[in-house]
């Protein structure tokens, strides 16, 4: 049984929560991430860019058997979670199977800016060679492009409108914690403390760096990225080597995601990007910022 689930959104820090809180002895968290267990029937029949469907498929787990092969902790008191941002926006399906497996079960939300949160999903796709169209063209023909059984994840626009699917959560669940994606990358220890004691274990996480893992951006070195991102038969040589010099998993990771965000650049939206996003999202946040953990959504219409 699954006790809670971080739910969304995209590129909205649910990595670095996830890896974060899965340093925690009472929280067991799946890795990688993503498994989609949730969405099953729904997954099956997604489209998408050859290559994103093939790495989509490599980390999705349906079966249940291999679902709980994930979890690796045992012992009294230890929190089962599954972090799958693609939750919060499907809640339609998302929602039943989670109930199906535990009502009670704790949703965390982490909710960015959505005009910020679509050119970061963008950028994110086309870093890794998954979208060719302009952000422009992509905000132009949303309506018409974002729907079913496209993967969500090309879903920039209409993923961010957030009332539908908070409110849904909200009646769903008993207990839903949203967190704004500022606060997370401001504030990173002591959010995850919230969370902790929403989960009702001990809020043990200290001020300290906190790996920013799946940033968006420009690859600097095409080369380098793409040697970072796949596998290769100089790096299945090098891996024994490597592991040795670094011998503390934390240390390997958290040097490959310096190297990795190093070799990023980050782009800047143009302003009539941001205008024509604004107007979209306009009275949607207005109704969003005023449901129960969401005021901090007015920030986003200034």
């Amino acid at each position: 049984m699954i006790d809670f689930i971080i739910a969304g959104t995209f590129k909205s820090a649910s990595s670095t929560l996830a890896y974060e809180l899965g340093q925690h002895p009472h929280i067991d968290i799946p890795k990688p991430k993503d498994p989609y267990f949730y969405l099953a029937e729904m997954c099956r029949d997604m489209t998408g860019p050859d290559g994103f469907m093939d790495e989509h498929n490599a980390h999705s787990v349906y079966d249940r058997k291999c679902f709980e092969a994930l979890f690796q902790k045992n012992g009294a008191g230890v929190l089962r979670g599954e972090a799958t941002p693609l939750y919060l926006y499907c809640h339609n399906q998302a929602i039943p199977t989670i109930q199906a497996d535990n009502p009670d079960a704790r949703i965390v939300i982490v909710l960015r800016n959505p005009i910020d949160r679509a050119f970061s999903n963008y950028k994110h796709n086309v870093k890794d060679g998954y979208e060719t169209r302009s952000f422009a063209a992509c905000i132009a023909n949303w309506e018409t492009a974002e729907r079913l059984p496209q993967h969500p994840f090309f879903h920039y626009v209409r993923a961010g409108f957030y009332d539908a699917q908070i409110s849904a959560w909200q009646a769903a669940f008993k207990r839903v914690k949203i967190v704004s994606y500022d606060a997370v990358q401001t504030r990173p220890h002591e959010i995850l403390n919230a969370i902790a004691e929403f989960l009702d274990i001990t809020p043990s996480f200290e001020p300290r760096e906190v790996i920013r893992l799946n940033k968006s951006g420009q690859p600097r070195s095409r080369l380098i990225h793409n040697f970072i991102r796949n596998e290769t038969a100089l790096k299945t040589l090098m891996r024994p080597l490597y592991r040795a010099i670094l011998g503390n998993r934390a240390t390997r990771k958290a040097l490959s995601e310096r190297v990795k965000n190093l070799n990023l650049k980050s782009g800047e939206m143009a302003s009539a990007d941001r205008a024509a996003l604004r107007a979209l999202f306009e009275e949607d946040l207005t109704r969003l910022s005023h449901r129960p953990d969401c005021a901090f959504a007015a920030a986003w219409l200034t």
